[in-house]
């Protein structure tokens, strides 16, 4: 056998390539038609979820609350004092305006008796003081009377003196011409004709003086006596004043119809002004229909300007069954237009404890949302299935809300999870990445 040009190792390993070339199998047929029918099917899939489209849904938390009224009315004291008595316990039914307990306020009390007492001796004084100016103006009185008389006197006196004095005068001038008596005498006549005038005239102005001043007294005497009763009149309203704001203050009444959820004094606890003292989860009926609910609800600062007045929610109550999946229907009524403030919160649920939990996860937006009737002036509510049992719908009721702000189709759905994936996060302010 002649002998090769190559190696016998190199033929070998020919031989086992050319081998393995025939014989090696990627793929069967049976794989092929299953890679194309998973390929159909996924593009078949991804068609149909770029056609269905599924609700959006933003969550919030809140209660329900009457229409239009605060969901719990505090009861605050309008001054200071001590608590007297408490005259509910937890669990009553109260009306508005019912008394609810009782303050002692000392310091009030002191002060109304201080002001009773200084009233009471200006009182007695002004009736003496009345007494005495009805003497004086009596004594003053008859004093006048004789002194006017006494003038009256004195004046009638001079005026004869003056007519006598003017008629010798008149005589002494004539026998003064026909050269009988001398310019002397007519002189002295004249002097004192002038001096009988001047004293006349003298007795007038005392007459006048003495009325003037029987006037000026009279008129002293009615400023005093007014003076003293504008005092008695500010110290009756001092004392009216007090005596009202202590019957007011020492009564503490319900602001409005409920049910008394908290009491957070006892008796002999000092009260502050303004001080919560008790807490009525408000059950008031002054709408049309005294049944009418509505769902406070928040929802986080950056889904807030989502919603949209007639936007439908589903919402669930705290005590729905674990095995029922049965909801509430409703519709939004109102968003509130910027984020509840803290004294926003405490007004619209009425207590601080509640408005804290609320505003612990950030600012949220204030919704309203209406609970449909199953048919138009019903009493019931709308579930989306049959009401469940034991299931209880009153102010308070804690609950969850979604309310559907758009739809979207399902293919949409997966742009979330792939910006997850590419950790492009939401921004918690205006809630895009």
């Amino acid at each position: 056998m002649a002998k090769s040009f190559f190696r016998q190792e190199a033929l070998d390993a020919a031989t086992r390539v050319d081998e393995t070339q025939r014989t090696m199998r990627v793929s069967t047929a049976v794989t092929r038609l299953s890679a194309a029918a998973l390929a159909t099917a996924l593009a078949g899939v991804v068609t149909w979820s770029a056609f269905v489209d599924v609700p959006i849904h933003v969550t919030g938390h809140g209660v329900l609350a009457r229409s239009g009224e605060t969901l719990i009315s505090p009861v605050r004291a309008a001054s200071s004092g001590y608590v007297a008595e408490v005259l509910v316990k937890r669990g009553d039914t109260v009306a508005a305006g019912d008394v609810l307990l009782r303050l002692s306020q000392p310091e009030r009390m002191a002060a109304l008796k201080k002001a009773e007492r200084i009233l009471e001796v200006l009182s007695r004084n002004a009736e003496r003081s009345e007494t005495l100016r009805a003497e004086d103006a009596e004594a003053e009185s008859r004093s006048h009377a004789r002194q006017l008389i006494a003038l009256g006197e004195r004046i009638e006196a001079l005026s004869s003196k003056k007519r006598w004095l003017d008629e010798r005068q008149t005589t002494l001038e004539k026998l003064h011409a026909d050269g009988i008596v001398s310019l002397e005498a007519v002189s002295n006549a004249r002097i004192a004709a002038d001096v009988a005038e001047d004293d006349l005239a003298a007795a007038r102005a005392a007459q006048v003086a003495l009325d003037v001043a029987r006037e000026e007294a009279a008129s002293e005497r009615e400023r005093a006596a007014l003076s003293t009763r504008l005092e008695i009149e500010r110290l009756q309203a001092e004392v009216a004043e007090t005596r009202a704001g202590l019957e007011a203050g020492a009564t503490v009444t319900a602001d409005a119809p409920g049910r008394v959820i908290a009491i957070n004094t006892r008796p002999g606890a000092l009260a502050a002004p303004g001080q919560p003292l008790l807490e009525i989860l408000v059950d008031g009926t002054s709408g049309a229909d005294p049944d009418a609910l509505e769902a406070v609800v928040f929802v986080p600062l950056s889904q807030g300007k989502r919603l949209s007045p007639d936007d439908r929610a589903l919402l669930t109550p705290a005590d729905l069954p674990l095995d029922r999946h049965d909801r509430l229907i409703a519709r939004v009524i109102s968003i509130s237009e910027v984020p509840a403030s803290s004294q926003a919160l405490q007004f619209a649920l009425g207590d601080d404890t509640l408005a804290e939990k609320i505003s612990a996860g950030g600012p949220t937006f204030e919704v309203r949302l209406a609970m449909e009737r199953k048919t138009e002036g019903s009493a019931g509510y709308a579930w989306t299935g049959a009401p469940p049992p034991g299931v209880t719908l009153s102010p308070g009721t804690p609950l969850s809300a979604d309310v559907t702000v758009e739809r979207r189709p399902l293919l949409a759905l997966a742009v979330p999870a792939l910006k997850r994936f590419l950790h492009l996060e939401a921004d918690d302010w205006t809630g895009r990445p």
